[in-house]
């Protein structure tokens, strides 16, 4: 196996921090990360086995990110570098990809993939052309495997299926939880919700807020923490002059994978409600560090749905506020009997499986 991988893909994306994570689990290999100018302070793995590039000039950072995936892939075509690519999501980095002239493969992610229905005839096309040209793609659920299916019309035999696991980093700390609800003054009676989803539409950020609002105003037991994550900056200024105040705080800044396993620790519950999804590894994050998750009732989020509060996606605002209503009534038996569930599904979802599948991946097309 050729033991370095061109890794088209966002630095500051938590999901390609995790994939270094699983490759911390393979021995002698190498990850070069290729990637555009993002706008964002630069990220930094600790990781020994990965280097970043960017060959996008500097002095051409203002342009769209569409234009630079372009122009990445067409740069990237000129090298001789001939190891295998594999493009961190389809409709940015999956571009690159095709345009290098290279093999490559896709992980997808469901914002884009579920919502293609959605989109211009182009995008579809698109992301048809970059998916039929992909020697491998890796999918996270069965959910998103029969999209690719059906949607795309990708077949079986092209798709590696498997859960990313949840990072070492992840767990629960009882001195993390005690030091986090000391910062923001919690006591041992209040309840600490997070939303640890991007602020965006597509996860129904606004939504969550003023169900929050509507369920919890001026009960000072229970605090809502949003952390921004790769925000839409447009959307998070709106909701932040619209709704910070005593019950609803936000965290803006960059966090690492050591905080935000901090502030889960010290979460009762946090919030996963998008339109559409897949298992994502922020939801095993949240069940790893002890805390309920409140959930969209999606197809996707089968494997978890004992250890969760349901909200139903087609009737969502009255839903969530019942929801709500329901945890603020609460016994700590009921509590306790959920978190019991939670503690029981974190077996599943180890990284060591991930690490062999990604292993198998790259044997077969290295």
């Amino acid at each position: 196996m050729n033991n370095t991988v061109n890794w088209l893909a966002n630095p500051h994306s938590p999901h390609v921090r995790h994939w270094v994570d699983i490759c911390q689990k393979i021995e002698d290999i190498n990850i070069v990360i290729w990637h555009i100018h993002h706008k964002k302070q630069p990220c930094h793995f600790t990781a020994n086995n990965v280097q970043m590039k960017c060959i996008v000039p500097s002095w051409l950072k203002f342009l769209p990110e569409s234009f630079q995936y372009i122009l990445l892939g067409l740069q990237l075509r000129v090298t001789k570098n001939q190891n295998l690519i594999h493009a961190h999501n389809t409709s940015g980095y999956g571009i690159a990809a095709l345009l290098s002239g290279f093999r490559f493969g896709v992980t997808t992610y469901g914002s884009e993939i579920f919502s293609a229905q959605n989109k211009s005839y182009l995008y579809k096309l698109i992301l048809q052309r970059v998916l039929k040209s992909a020697s491998f793609i890796t999918s996270t659920s069965s959910t998103m495997t029969s999209s690719l299916n059906n949607i795309f019309h990708i077949p079986n035999k092209q798709i590696s299926t498997f859960s990313l696991g949840v990072a070492s980093t992840f767990h629960f700390s009882h001195i993390e939880r005690a030091k986090v609800r000391n910062a923001l003054k919690l006591d041992s009676h209040d309840k600490l919700f997070v939303i640890n989803r991007r602020v965006t539409p597509l996860y129904r950020t606004e939504q969550v807020l003023r169900c929050f609002m509507k369920a919890f105003k001026g009960e000072s037991r229970f605090k809502l923490l949003v952390l921004a994550g790769d925000a839409d900056p447009d959307y998070l200024a709106l909701l932040r002059n619209k709704y910070q105040n005593n019950e609803i705080t936000f965290k803006c800044e960059f966090l690492s994978q050591e905080e935000l396993s901090s502030i889960l620790s010290a979460s009762d519950f946090f919030i996963s409600t998008p339109k559409s999804d897949q298992l994502s590894s922020a939801i095993l994050e949240g069940i790893t560090c002890e805390s309920v998750p409140i959930l969209s009732n999606l197809a996707s989020y089968a494997p978890v749905k004992k250890a969760s509060f349901l909200v139903d996606n087609n009737n969502f605002e009255p839903s969530l506020t019942t929801t709500f209503l329901k945890l603020y009534k609460l016994s700590p038996e009921e509590y306790s009997e959920t978190l019991s569930n939670c503690r029981e599904l974190q077996v599943q979802f180890n990284i060591a499986h991930a690490a062999n599948s990604y292993r198998h991946i790259l044997l077969n097309y290295a």
